[in-house]
Order: structure tokens, then C-alpha cells, then sequence
């Protein structure tokens, strides 16, 4: 898949939903551009060792609409059906010094 930089170029990229994040202290950003998908061969490998429980998923997370927010263990992504996802790890993407977007390996909440 191919990914966008600009957030308004969201239209182009297949996949893409708008998804609300909530960080630790309960603040939401709503119009999260969000794109899930399944696990990496790391991810798979450490699922394979255990950290994992293999029902989690992954949502990649574009920068430019999480503002100043960083995705940590704890936090919450929640889809446009209002299906919530508990981060578990979180990776940034970066080109140079300017943060692109954010891997969440999440797993549904129950």
C-alpha cells in the first residue's frame, strides 16, 4: 500500500478509516487517520515467543492527524463502527526528523 503524508490525501490511499485515539489521561483526538492491518514477521516472532496472545491486529496511525499525541502502551484506538483497540507496543516511522506515522500492535478490548 502506499501512504499518505498529507492528511487531506487520505482519499487515495485504500483502507484508510478515521479512527479516534485516546491517550492515557483519557483525551481524545477524533479524525485519526487509521489504516489496520495484520502482524509484521518481527511482531509474528515475538508472537511465536510469547509476548503476544495472537488475536492482535496492528493500526498505522499518520502523524499529521494525531497532532501532538504519541502512541503508548495503554492507549486506545477506536474505529468508525466504535470497535476499541488497546495499544500494546507502538513504532514511528520517520523520514529525517519528521515523524510520518506510528505502527500500534493492538488487540480488540472485551
Amino acid at each position: 500500500f502506499g501512504f499518505a503524508v498529507d492528511p487531506h490525501q487520505r482519499r487515495f490511499v485504500d483502507g484508510i478509516e478515521s479512527v479516534t485515539f485516546t491517550d492515557l489521561d483519557a483525551n481524545t483526538t477524533s479524525d485519526v487517520a487509521g489504516l489496520r492491518g495484520g502482524l509484521n514477521y518481527r511482531e509474528q516472532q515475538l508472537m511465536a515467543a510469547g509476548a503476544y496472545q495472537g488475536a492482535e491486529m496492528t493500526w498505522e496511525l499518520w502523524s499529521a492527524t494525531l497532532g501532538s499525541e504519541v502512541p503508548l502502551a495503554g492507549c486506545i484506538v477506536t474505529d468508525s463502527a466504535s470497535v476499541a483497540y488497546s495499544v500494546l507496543a507502538a513504532t514511528e516511522t520517520t523520514i529525517g526528523q519528521t515523524s510520518i506515522k506510528w505502527r500500534c500492535v493492538c488487540r480488540k478490548r472485551v
